[in-house]
């Protein structure tokens, strides 16, 4: 995990109409930005990479495990979204955290898990529609390898305790109980 704090891409992943790639397409960083959407048109620029692909239209440029080797070898993962009540970018984030990957995601109104997402402890939240913030966000991460080490670590203790299939599994039991 030492070695991607000097990855030289940032990886974002989405198809939902939530996501707020405007916003994240104005992000001013040293690292190159790599976005995988059906929503953009593909480009390769020395600040960003787009490339196109989603389950729903059959035409996935990656695999599942390519896709995980995105999230394995980038700098971080950002989940960009649009102030809206509907959950979103829960599987990305989930996914990367799995990974061991710090996630700059936007504190929505429709934020999935607010009580179990600490800022600056296991992920970094970012004010919806702010560029510059996720530039900041990038930036923290950027300037403390000590701090990128200890949010990689505690994203992926975070989806272990939480989101692990065998809690998925408990919840369920718990549920069925119930009735």
């Amino acid at each position: 995990n030492n070695n991607t704090f000097f990855s030289k891409y940032i990886f974002s992943i989405g198809q939902d109409p939530a996501r707020d790639f405007e916003t994240l397409l104005k992000v001013d960083s040293n690292k190159k930005i790599h976005i995988h959407t059906s929503l953009l048109s593909a480009k390769d620029s020395k600040k960003f990479k787009i490339t196109n692909g989603s389950y729903q239209k059959h035409n996935v440029s990656f695999s599942d495990s390519e896709i995980r080797t995105l999230y394995q070898e980038s700098f971080a993962v950002i989940v960009p979204l649009k102030d809206v009540f509907q959950p979103s970018g829960y599987s990305v984030t989930l996914q990367a955290m799995a990974c061991g990957k710090p996630v700059i995601i936007t504190k929505t109104k429709g934020l999935w898990a607010p009580k179990i997402f600490k800022h600056k402890e296991n992920c970094i939240l970012v004010r919806p529609g702010s560029s510059l913030e996720i530039e900041n966000a990038i930036n923290y991460l950027d300037f403390s390898q000590s701090k990128y080490e200890e949010i990689s670590e505690n994203a992926r203790k975070t989806a272990v305790k939480y989101f692990s299939l065998t809690q998925a599994n408990n919840s369920t039991l718990e549920i069925l109980e119930k009735i």
